[in-house]
């Protein structure tokens, strides 16, 4: 353990000091002010500006996870802090437990489910990767400009079947960006 978390000490996205009392062990983070990106989401689509601004600030905390050797392995709207100034901060790096221990029956794990990478879900053989990172950041990007998410469903099940079949591109929503945008996001979500 203090390996991992020896990697994560110093990102932006993890904890300023662990310990452990007894056998319990704890990590402790700064407070983030600011709107949960799932909170702004709600509302629906953010536009382009809001978007290509939300894709840099997660893509560098992000590259700063890899360099390091983490996986953040929950890549998530109720896992990013949109900044009273600008810019977003990711939270809880590597540590996706929460979402692996939920009901897979539950409509919370199936709104989850939307963002997970289908190699992590075990829904495809294939190792988890950065990769799985970057898939999980094109579908808030994506439901960032849509206001949709790439994949519905009411069960994990279906989202995960949904993850396996070409996602919906923002094209045929209807939805006017520009195309390279469009491609970036569509090679995130390519399995």
């Amino acid at each position: 353990v203090d390996g991992a978390i020896d990697r994560l000490k110093g990102l932006a996205c993890c904890f300023t000091h662990t310990g452990h009392s007894g056998p319990w062990f704890y990590l402790v983070r700064p407070f983030e002010e600011g709107v949960p990106l799932v909170q702004d989401m709600s509302a629906g689509a953010l536009g382009i500006g809001p978007t290509v601004d939300l894709a840099h600030a997660l893509l560098v905390a992000l590259a700063s996870m890899h360099d390091r050797g983490v996986l953040h392995l929950g890549v998530r709207p109720s896992k990013v802090v949109l900044g009273v100034a600008g810019g977003a901060t990711l939270l809880d790096c590597g540590f996706p437990h929460d979402l692996l221990r939920a009901d897979p029956r539950s409509a919370q794990a199936a709104v989850e489910a939307r963002y997970m990478s289908p190699e992590q879900a075990g829904a495809i053989s294939r190792p988890v990767t950065e990769a799985s990172d970057l898939y999980s950041l094109g579908a808030i990007l994506f439901e960032s400009l849509a206001g949709v998410p790439v994949v519905e469903g009411g069960t994990v099940g279906q989202v995960l079947r949904g993850h396996l079949v070409a996602p919906q591109t923002l094209r045929t929503l209807g939805v006017g960006v520009p195309r390279a945008l469009e491609e970036s996001i569509q090679r995130m979500l390519r399995i």
